[in-house]
C-alpha cells in the first residue's frame, strides 16, 4: 500500500511540477507525452549539431532519486509549501522522511 500511495503522490507533485512550470524542458523523466526515445533523440541532435560545429561533446547523467535522501528535509516543505502544493502532501512528505539521515 506504501509503494501505491507513494506513486500517487509522485503523480501529484509531478502534476504541480508541469502546473507551475519547475521543469525544464529538457527534462523526460516520468512526464506526460516525453518518452525515453524522446530523450534519446534530442541527445543525439545535440551532440551531432555540436559536432557539425568542430565542438567537443560531454554528457553527465545524475542520480537525482540518489540524492533525493540528501535534501534538506525542513527546506524540502518550505519549498512545497512555497510551490502552494496541498496541505497533504506536504505533511505526507514530511512525515515518509521524518527522522530520517
Amino acid at each position: 500500500m506504501a509503494k501505491l500511495l507513494s506513486a500517487i503522490i509522485a503523480d501529484q507533485l509531478i502534476y504541480y511540477a508541469e502546473k507551475h512550470s519547475l521543469l525544464p524542458p529538457n527534462l523526460f523523466g516520468r512526464r506526460a507525452k516525453q518518452t525515453a526515445s524522446d530523450m534519446v533523440q534530442l541527445l543525439v541532435h545535440q551532440i551531432k549539431s555540436a559536432w557539425r560545429k568542430g565542438k567537443v561533446v560531454s554528457v553527465l547523467f545524475l542520480d537525482i532519486k540518489g540524492a533525493f535522501p540528501n535534501a534538506v528535509n525542513k527546506q524540502l516543505a518550505v519549498n512545497l509549501k512555497n510551490r502552494q502544493v496541498s496541505k497533504k502532501i506536504t505533511r505526507y512528505v514530511t512525515n515518509m522522511l521524518y527522522d530520517r539521515s
